[in-house]
């Protein structure tokens, strides 16, 4: 399920995954689409942050509780 949050006019969505490293999925290209998602955030209990696709990132649990919320509504210039 993803959930969406708008912020500045932005539209982000959010999917939690038990998953320690997710892929893209169908379901999240159409939620992407149908959305009109201007970003996509993966929230994952692995370790890595990574792309999933163009404005889909995945991004730990983790890095989430030590971030705050302004992980989700701006884009990382980092790796963790």
């Amino acid at each position: 399920m993803i959930n969406l949050l708008f912020k500045d006019g932005k539209r982000i969505g959010v999917e939690v995954k038990r998953q320690d490293a997710p892929t893209l999925s169908a379901s999240m290209r159409i939620a992407l689409r149908d959305l009109k998602l201007d970003r996509l955030v993966v929230l994952h209990p692995g370790s890595a942050t990574y792309t999933l696709a163009r404005n889909v990132e995945a991004v730990p649990l983790s890095v989430l509780s030590s971030k705050g919320s302004s992980l989700l509504i701006g884009r990382r210039s980092r790796k963790a």
